[in-house]
C-alpha cells in the first residue's frame, strides 16, 4: 500500500516534570540539541501557563507538572525520527523525577481510496436495517483494540472519516515504569524502534497494510 504515511511520532513520559527547568537553555547547557537547533527556537502558543511548549529542530516539545512530551512530524519518506532518545537523555539527566509511565505513539493516515478494498474493523456484524434504508448518511466509523504485550499496553484506533474520504490510524504504546527507579524510564524510551516494528507488524497482520518507512 502506497498511499499510507507516518504523520507523527511522539514519546510521553508521565510524570512530575519542571517546565522552568526543562526549557531551552537548560537543554543547551546539557548539550541535549545543538547549537543550531537552540538558535532557531520557536516558542508555541498554548492556553496552559503552566505549560513550556517549543520547537527545537524538527522536535516538538511540550513540557508541564504532569508530563514531558516530544513529538515529531514525519515526511512522507524516510527513517522516523526518534523521539524517545530525547525524552531517555532528560530522565537520565533528572534522576529524581519520578516516571511512571512512558508511551511511544505512532500516527499514522491515508485516503479512503487508497484504502482501497480492505475491510474496516466492526464490532458487530451488518444490522439487518441499513442506514440507507432508514435516509441516514454514514459520516464517520471508529474501533478501537487493547493488546497486551510483554511488558507493554497496546491501544489501536482507526477512524474512517466517509465525507473527508480519510483513514486515520494510531498506535499507542505503554509501558509502567518505577518512579523510584529512573533506569527503567530510560530504558523504556529507548523501546522507540522496538515498538516502531511492532506497530508495522500489527498494520499487515490487521488490516492487510504493507508500511515501510
Amino acid at each position: 500500500m502506497s498511499g499510507i504515511s507516518l504523520d507523527l511520532v511522539q514519546t510521553v513520559a508521565l510524570g512530575p516534570f519542571n517546565p522552568h527547568i526543562v526549557e531551552p537553555h537548560w537543554l543547551r547547557r546539557q548539550r541535549l540539541c545543538t547549537e543550531d537547533e537552540f538558535q532557531r527556537t520557536q516558542f508555541l502558543p498554548g492556553d496552559d501557563p503552566q505549560e513550556e511548549a517549543f520547537l527545537l529542530g524538527q522536535r516538538e516539545w511540550q513540557v508541564d507538572y504532569t508530563r514531558l512530551s516530544v513529538a515529531t512530524r514525519q515526511p512522507k519518506r524516510g527513517v522516523p525520527d526518534d523521539p524517545g532518545a530525547s525524552v531517555a537523555a532528560v530522565i537520565g539527566h533528572l534522576p529524581h523525577t519520578p516516571v511512571r509511565v512512558v508511551g511511544h505513539n505512532f500516527h499514522f493516515s491515508c485516503s479512503l481510496e487508497d484504502w482501497g478494498p480492505r475491510p474496516l474493523p466492526q464490532l458487530i456484524p451488518a444490522p439487518v436495517v441499513t442506514p440507507s434504508a432508514l435516509a441516514l448518511e454514514l459520516h464517520r466509523t471508529q474501533w478501537a483494540g487493547s493488546y497486551r504485550g510483554k511488558d507493554t499496553w497496546i491501544e489501536v484506533t482507526i477512524d474512517a472519516a466517509q465525507r473527508e474520504g480519510v483513514v486515520v490510524l494510531l498506535f499507542n504504546h505503554d509501558r509502567s515504569t518505577n518512579p523510584e527507579d529512573h533506569t527503567t524510564a530510560v530504558a523504556a524510551a529507548g523501546k522507540f524502534r522496538d515498538d516502531l516494528n511492532v506497530t508495522a507488524r500489527m498494520l499487515s497482520l490487521l488490516f492487510g497494510v504493507e508500511w515501510l518507512p
